[in-house]
């Protein structure tokens, strides 16, 4: 790792006066930070500080890009940064003359403990190491901080110069989107016009990504390993990052999956690659889910009791076989399936290599992302055309579903009502309304109110081997056999109001005069819109 922060020393330095009060040291100390513009930043309640990494394209390649993470700083580092930019002095008692002496770790063993900060050092959401886009449709190519997306942008070196109109033509972005179709040419899409735009989109999220404060996720699935699934991923990466991420693994649990993310998360990745999931895991948790539609968590810090706030302004990536989303992240991932029709897709013959022409033209795939996004933006046309919401994602639909749909291609949602199709959870919550609803309408009439109880002692008459029965024991399973009534009543109340199979589950309204406190009358009812 490389420490860039010689590159903003002054030819000044800032006198800080050494005295028996820490809490004015500490004050002078941030001083000189915010006086200087070091590259100290905040991040949750810690001070980081962005570190450049020269890597290898791919192992034992001649060629580099560059790679920056967030450090979190401890005293000593923190006073190596400090005192290339301030002096220390102390006062000689006799001649009262200052005396420049080493500064103490004291005042900055306290002003790393603090948590909270100046105002004038500024909160970092991320690193990028390519130019990407601000809210206001501007590209952001300058290096260093940049107050309206929060990210710290390191120009990396190695990036040829990126050239991006100001007022981009219909036709212009149309070939632009031609020559990132191109890179997606050989890859075998299962739904060749849809699979095809979630990838399209995932390589605009991943370049425009600083316009939009949340981006769902990409996941990549197929039937057989070596269909090219990790392969997509590295392709997309590449064009942002300029090499393969590192990717990480769910672990043996969630809590584990956790772990890892806020490892992730609080080194400032903008893109976080999950590799080979397990054959059919479903993939979902809070952390996770938090992350994707707040932008932001409360990562778990090893070894600390502290879970501070995190702003994450990046994209997450998960590929396996037969996998899909779960609980939330049904609704906050998008899925590219890949069907290679193939026994052994491993051994398809490609007649191009994408991920080398990236790496070769890099500069001009960035552009080409950033011309198809800006097209859309400063285009009435574009801004005219109207697309079903995408709660919490507005911010990412207008700059990453408007350009595609205003250009021709699927709208790239279209593939959560698949997401759904395939999630066990919603076939079984969806099964099960179906059923609730046909026992109760024989027994009391179509809409009308039932309890809990009812239907339970409905199922548990209808005999040991009916489908229906084996439904509920399998969903709410009683320790010693049979339904398990309190599991259901919770989960009456985490559905009540879900839409699952066109049905949605509810209180009866006026509990058809019955007093509540029997029970709450609960109706399924045909979902309206």
């Amino acid at each position: 790792m490389v420490d860039k922060s010689d590159n903003y020393k002054e030819k000044v330095m800032r006198p800080i006066l050494v005295s028996d009060n820490v809490s004015d040291m500490v004050d002078a100390i941030q001083a000189a930070i915010v006086e200087a513009k070091l590259p100290v930043l905040r991040r949750s309640n810690a001070l980081v500080e962005p570190l450049y990494d020269p890597r290898p394209i791919r192992k034992g390649s001649p060629e580099k890009t560059q790679v920056t993470i967030l450090r979190r700083l401890d005293a000593s580092q923190l006073r190596h940064i400090v005192t290339k930019h301030a002096a220390f002095f102390e006062k000689e008692r006799q001649n009262k003359t200052k005396v420049r002496v080493m500064a103490p770790l004291d005042p900055f063993n306290t002003l790393i403990g603090l948590g909270h900060y100046h105002s004038g050092i500024r909160n970092v959401s991320g690193v990028i190491d390519a130019p990407t886009m601000r809210p206001d449709g501007t590209i952001l190519s300058e290096p260093g901080y940049d107050e309206a997306t929060g990210l710290w942008h390191y120009l990396d070196p190695y990036l040829g110069s990126i050239e991006v109109p100001k007022k981009p033509t219909k036709k212009q972005a149309q070939a632009a989107l031609d020559k990132l179709k191109a890179l997606l040419a050989e890859f075998p899409f299962a739904d060749e016009r849809l699979d095809l735009s979630v990838a399209l989109a995932a390589i605009l999220t991943v370049v425009a990504r600083g316009a939009f404060p949340t981006a769902v996720a990409f996941m990549v699935t197929a039937f057989a390993a070596g269909s090219g699934k990790g392969y997509l991923v590295e392709l997309i990466t590449s064009i942002a990052r300029g090499r393969k991420v590192v990717p990480i693994s769910m672990g043996e649990n969630e809590r584990e999956f956790s772990l890892r993310l806020s490892v992730a998360l609080m080194e400032g990745h903008s893109i976080i690659s999950v590799d080979n999931c397990a054959q059919g895991q479903e993939v979902g948790g809070d952390f996770l889910c938090t992350m994707i539609a707040e932008g932001c968590a409360a990562p778990r810090i090893l070894g600390k009791s502290e879970m501070p706030q995190c702003d994450w302004n990046g994209t997450i990536f998960i590929n396996g076989n037969n996998i899909s989303y779960r609980g939330d992240m049904v609704r906050r991932g998008l899925i590219i399936n890949l069907d290679a029709q193939m026994e052994r897709p491993e051994t398809k013959v490609y007649k191009r290599r994408p991920v080398d022409e990236v790496i070769r033209n890099r500069a001009e795939y960035i552009a080409a992302a950033l011309t198809v996004v800006r097209a859309a933006f400063v285009s009435e046309e574009a801004r005219g055309i109207k697309l079903n919401p995408l709660n919490g994602f507005e911010g990412w639909s207008q700059f990453i579903r408007r350009p595609l749909v205003w250009l021709g291609e699927q709208d790239p949602i279209d593939c959560i009502e698949k997401v759904r199709s395939v999630s066990s959870a919603y076939r079984d919550t969806a099964a099960i309304l179906e059923v609730s609803e046909r026992l109760m309408a024989k027994k009391k009439g179509k809409g009308k109110g039932w309890r809990a109880a009812e239907l339970l002692k409905t199922v548990s008459d209808l005999g040991l081997e009916t489908e229906e029965r084996e439904l509920f024991e399998a969903a709410f399973p009683a320790r010693v056999g049979g339904i398990d009534a309190v599991g259901f009543g919770k989960w009456l109340s985490k559905n009540r109001g879900g839409i699952y199979g066109g049905r949605r589950l509810d209180w009866d309204p006026d509990q058809g005069g019955a007093s509540v406190n029997k029970g709450r009358l609960w109706v399924i009812a045909e979902a309206v819109g």
